[in-house]
């Protein structure tokens, strides 16, 4: 706050000391010379809507002297930018379709259009004249030069070719196949039993009265035999029966023999 009171303190000074009011001379329609007074004013304002009505190229200030009839021209100006105040004079102004109180300023180089300050910043015009204001009627910004946006390069990376990988399978042992001896089975020993005698013969009728003297048959002797006895040194073998069988078809036929001869005996009996 105190800096921004030095500043207007500081300029009103300068502005005075270089712009007191002075008394200019004139010459009127009968060649009498008048004397023409000017005056300061305040920038009313520092803050003001853009258009696009300016000069080309760069950024402008646009002021006016209200009530911007004619009467009023300007004279010079001072403008505070914050770190230092430019002095613009009318030959530096570009006047707005030739109005004198209607004028064009350039933002200096390095500057923008917002370090403009009202603080500190006045206009000398002529005539003077008591409701007179300094007015920033509107600013012009430089038009933005179109930006051409690059997309990013893509790179791609070159493709790295795997070869197919080929799965060997395990080999599998086969452990060799062990033989296993055939077992021959022996089939068990059939013991044929005793053959069962045939039943004696039926007797015979008796016949015509003729008289056959049979002589008397003497059974053979029944022949036993003995049971056979393996060596000792050869392994003993089931005996099948066939001894057994001989054995008793002697006992039959010598049982047969004996029933014949008792028969003969007992017809030659009867007679």
């Amino acid at each position: 706050m105190k800096t921004s009171v030095k500043l207007i303190l500081v300029g009103l000074l300068a502005y005075s000391l270089h712009h007191a009011t002075s008394i200019a001379s004139a010459t009127d329609e009968g060649g009498e010379e008048i004397e023409l007074s000017t005056g300061v004013a305040n920038l009313h304002n520092d803050r003001a809507e853009t258009d696009s009505d300016c000069p080309p190229e760069g950024d402008w200030w646009h002021f006016v002297l209200t009530p911007n009839n004619g009467d009023y021209a300007f004279v010079s100006m001072d403008l505070n930018l914050g770190s230092t105040t430019v002095t613009v004079l009318l030959r530096d102004m570009v006047l707005n379709a030739g109005q004198l109180d209607n004028v064009f300023v350039a933002v200096p180089d390095g500057f923008a259009i917002t370090d403009l300050t009202k603080e500190g910043s006045a206009a000398v015009y002529e005539p003077n004249g008591e409701r007179v204001k300094f007015v920033l009627s509107h600013v012009c910004e430089a038009p933005t030069p179109p930006t051409t946006t690059v997309p990013p390069t893509t790179t791609v990376p070159p493709t790295t070719t795997v070869p197919p990988t080929t799965t060997v399978p395990p080999t599998t042992t086969v452990p060799p196949t062990t033989s296993v001896p055939s077992t021959t089975t022996v089939p068990p020993t059939t013991t044929t039993p005793p053959t069962t005698p045939p039943p004696p013969p039926t007797r015979p009728p008796e016949t015509t009265s003729t008289t056959t003297t049979v002589p008397e048959t003497t059974a053979p002797p029944t022949t036993t035999t003995p049971p056979t006895t393996p060596p000792p040194d050869e392994p003993k073998l089931p005996t099948t029966g066939t001894g057994n069988s001989v054995g008793v078809f002697a006992l039959w036929t010598a049982a047969i023999g004996a029933l014949i001869l008792a028969a003969r005996r007992r017809l030659s009996t009867s007679r």
